[in-house]
């Protein structure tokens, strides 16, 4: 009996499709990350700010410093989920 032979169809559209579903189901998981960290980060910078007297210091500097990455994280967490 001759041996049965497997035919593989690569279809790119099926394939597009598999890859949006994936980036759908886990694009909410980034964004969440990635404003649960901006938040904790935002509110440390905060504190930092506040909570030193003086206008100008390592610490405030610091403090806006970490203001500035929580924004820019939570943008990345944005950018890379819906894109």
């Amino acid at each position: 009996m001759p041996a049965k032979k497997n035919v593989i169809v690569i279809d790119p559209e099926m394939q597009y499709e598999r890859m949006l579903h994936y980036r759908e189901k886990h694009s909410g998981w980034q964004i969440f990350r990635s404003i649960y960290w901006g938040i904790y980060v935002f509110i440390i910078g905060i504190l930092l700010i506040t909570r030193v007297p003086t206008p100008l210091s390592m610490t405030r500097f610091f403090g806006w410093s970490l203001t500035l990455l929580a924004l820019f994280v939570i943008v990345y967490g944005f950018s890379v989920s819906l894109h």
